[in-house]
């Protein structure tokens, strides 16, 4: 979308302005494992170019930018239990949940 900027003085044109979709999670595989953490977890979904930020329950976790044409991206999922992960991009945020596992007692 074409912007001009209008002052008392003169006209600026020629800037642009770009309306961005806001991000969707289709899902988070696997959406379980070890509490432990350490798995790499995929996130899919729509929108995800311009993600600036995913975190585990508000801990940013560093981005690994493998970006594919149908918006994948990896992260290691840390140690906790029942978490949200937040994608934040350019064009908003959503969420989704990520459960941890106890391993079998023997």
């Amino acid at each position: 979308m074409p912007v001009t900027v209008v002052t008392p003085v003169g006209n600026a044109n020629g800037l642009t302005f770009t309306y961005l979709d806001a991000p969707s999670l289709t899902a988070v595989n696997p959406a379980s494992g070890p509490t432990g953490g350490g798995i790499d977890v995929t996130i899919t979904g729509a929108n995800l170019a311009t993600t600036q930020e995913v975190t585990f329950d508000n801990t940013p976790r560093g981005l690994r930018r493998h970006l594919r044409p149908d918006d994948h991206r990896h992260r290691p999922a840390p140690p906790r239990r029942r978490i949200t992960i937040t994608v934040s991009t350019l064009g908003g945020s959503t969420g989704s949940t990520y459960t941890y596992l106890d391993g079998p007692a023997i």
